[in-house]
């Protein structure tokens, strides 16, 4: 079974990301899933999702 994060991390997850001008700093792997996921569409300004987006490129090499 995989572990999910919990409901409170990810509302926290999700008032820190709010402002899509803002860089985030990707706490794992979970946490960038939760940005390509919840700013998929916003386009290239989205600082949440192009920092989410590296934190996975780093990740697969």
């Amino acid at each position: 079974m995989i572990p999910h994060p919990a409901r409170e991390q990810i509302d926290l997850w999700a008032s820190a990301s709010r402002d899509c001008t803002l860089g985030i700093i990707i706490e794992g792997q979970d946490h960038a899933r939760y940005l390509l996921s919840a700013h998929t569409g916003h386009g290239p300004c989205c600082q949440p999702y192009q920092d989410a987006l590296s934190a996975v490129s780093v990740a697969m090499g």
